[in-house]
């Protein structure tokens, strides 16, 4: 990634200013995509939730331009009044495109993924949550769909409702197993913000840093992600967002969108 100093710097600001400035105003929590830090929010027994999200993600380096396509189809089903389970069907194409002029493009699904949701702890305005899950080897790691093995993760989620704001803390840990010689063990820290603007509009701030999936770089990923929330009607919502790479090791810039059913 080649943005400059000046700018990270800039992205970070409005970050923070983004986050601060809600600790100084007295929604209820559902975090949703374009949002990369999750929720605590579950769907309550016996109801479920369709996510269909797209991103355009742009890289360039050493006159390499890479596009990818990710497209995710996301099912939750309330088992609990508390607790989710969330099967995630995802799909790549991966376009790559030299100064030669010459174009490789790779494409088909990537590693399925199952993960259960738990809210342990809810009272007044805070609530606490964990989130174990794995994926599947379905993608073709030769073609840099998948990882090639199984992987792990754990995440404690942490939401604190203050409307019109709503603040949203993700720690993880991953167990990258791959054939890729890629880092096994990965952390992953990330806050958002939201704040509603009336009944139908939700506009999200979202600040995460990554272990760096490549043995090769020793700097982590961060990113930046800007982003709106719009109801169209009960249990309809679509969502926009652009999210910023603001060290090397992070894409450069991606597009978000979605469409997410209740029923």
């Amino acid at each position: 990634m080649h943005s400059s100093a000046i700018g990270r710097y800039a992205v970070r600001f409005v970050a923070a200013a983004f986050l601060a400035v809600g600790t100084f105003r007295p929604a209820p929590l559902l975090a949703a995509h374009p949002f990369i830090t999750e929720d605590t929010g579950t769907q309550g027994r016996g109801n479920s939730q369709l996510e269909l999200t797209t991103e355009h993600a742009y890289e360039e380096e050493d006159g390499v331009r890479e596009t990818t396509v990710r497209t995710n189809a996301v099912l939750t089903y309330g088992f609990l009044d508390n607790a989710d389970v969330l099967l995630t069907l995802p799909h790549r194409r991966i376009s790559s495109e030299a100064a030669d002029g010459s174009r490789t493009v790779e494409q088909g699904r990537a590693d399925v993924g199952l993960d259960i949701k738990w809210r342990f702890y809810e009272k007044d305005n805070l609530s606490f949550a964990l989130k174990p899950g794995l994926t599947l080897p379905t993608g073709d790691e030769t073609k840099n769909l998948g990882t090639g093995k199984s992987t792990r993760s754990l995440y404690l989620i942490t939401s604190y409702d203050a409307a019109p704001w709503e603040y949203h803390l993700h720690l993880g840990h991953i167990w990258n197993r791959n054939t890729l010689d890629q880092h096994e063990s990965q952390r992953h820290i990330s806050v958002a913000a939201g704040r509603k603007l009336g009944e139908d509009l939700k506009l999200v701030a979202d600040y995460g840093t990554d272990t760096p999936t490549s043995k090769t770089s020793s700097l982590n990923t961060e990113f930046f992600i800007l982003g709106a929330v719009y109801n169209l009607r009960k249990n309809l919502d679509v969502d926009l967002g652009a999210k910023w790479g603001l060290t090397p090791p992070e894409t450069d810039f991606t597009w978000l969108g979605g469409v997410t059913f209740r029923f």
